[in-house]
């Protein structure tokens, strides 16, 4: 319904991950060019409302459950961040999963544009078959058209080479959907200048990877936005001696792939419906436990924790087997880590 009240011009983004930050990076980069924009969507602003205000541009958060029905979307630029198996209870096969997030550009014409992801396998086979002109993004060095990084600085070759600063975090799940943004507000006509803007406003979105809490030497990160292997493997990326909690529902997902994170571990502590499966999947590769709420996973997680070490939640599943919504689960989390007893924080770590 939004796309068809919607006579502003708007940029649409979709993705198993990633889609919330770089739908508010969007936003934010079109409000540093001058523009009046909003965003809408999935991320919790109605795009009907939305299309109403009288906004000059949109960004648009799309899920797969929406594009799944949509009969109006034609984003002057769409994005497709990334593909992995998620939501296979409701959509009945990843392919059926898969081929709801390319409904992303169906109605994208020749002027339009799409991002693809060119590290993505199956999302860079989906953009690749896009109606439209693609420009990609990569996390390596960006070729002519595309969006990277050269070394620890992203950088744009589109129309010339254009260094636009480097993003606040340094997790590479928002290096990638900064880089994603940056393309796609390229393509929609905005100034470098104003992409580097709204990049330098930029900071993660709760519950996405930030620290709340450090008990002696072990630092607690909150991920549990990461409701999908995917994201859990992306948190993860990179790091070493992490004990980390996992589990809830798994929404008719193999979780098996989480194996990957082994050397990065230092303990899992398993929660919720899924708890079992996780549990197994690690048994004797690292210390395992399983815990009967979120408070008793951040106490069996820190005595698991190494000196120096980080206990980090990204369950892998869904939260609606304990938890009203991601939300309350990373503030339980929170509230658990900032509450552990001072004397154990006054311990050997």
């Amino acid at each position: 319904m939004g796309a068809r009240l919607c006579h502003a011009p708007y940029v649409a983004v979709t993705g198993t991950n990633g889609k919330s930050t770089t739908t508010m990076m969007v936003a934010t980069m079109m409000r540093a060019a001058g523009l009046d924009a909003s965003a809408c969507g999935n991320i919790g602003h109605a795009f009907s409302l939305a299309a109403r205000e009288g906004h000059a541009a949109l960004a648009v958060e799309a899920s797969s459950f929406q594009l799944r029905f949509h009969h109006w979307l034609h984003p002057r630029v769409s994005v497709l961040l990334n593909v992995a198996p998620d939501h296979i209870d409701w959509h009945g096969s990843f392919e059926h999963y898969a081929e709801a997030k390319a409904r992303i550009y169906e109605l994208q014409g020749e002027n339009a544009v799409h991002v693809g992801n060119a590290d993505d396998d199956r999302g860079r086979e989906i953009s690749a078959a896009a109606p439209c002109r693609v420009v990609w993004f990569r996390m390596g060095s960006p070729g002519e058209g595309e969006v990277g990084f050269v070394g620890r600085e992203l950088v744009a070759r589109m129309d010339g080479e254009a260094p636009l600063g480097v993003p606040v975090s340094d997790a590479a799940g928002f290096r990638a959907d900064a880089a994603a943004a940056a393309a796609a507000a390229l393509s929609f006509g905005l100034p470098a200048g104003a992409v580097a803007e709204g990049l330098r406003r930029m900071r993660p979105l709760p519950h996405r990877g930030e620290e709340v809490a450090r008990v002696g030497t072990v630092t607690f990160l909150d991920d549990s936005k990461a409701t999908n292997v995917h994201a859990a493997l992306h948190a993860l990326a990179g790091r070493r001696d992490v004990v980390l909690i996992a589990g809830g529902m798994a929404k008719g997902v193999d979780l098996a792939p989480l194996v990957e994170a082994t050397p990065a571990l230092a303990g899992v502590v398993a929660v919720g419906e899924a708890a079992p499966e996780i549990a197994m999947l690690f048994e004797s590769k690292v210390p395992v436990s399983k815990a009967g709420s979120i408070e008793e996973a951040v106490r069996e997680a820190f005595e698991l924790a190494p000196h120096g070490g980080t206990v980090l939640l990204a369950p892998a599943c869904a939260s609606w087997d304990m938890f009203r919504d991601y939300v309350e689960r990373g503030e339980r989390f929170a509230k658990a880590a900032r509450g552990l007893p001072k004397e154990i924080s006054d311990g050997p770590r």
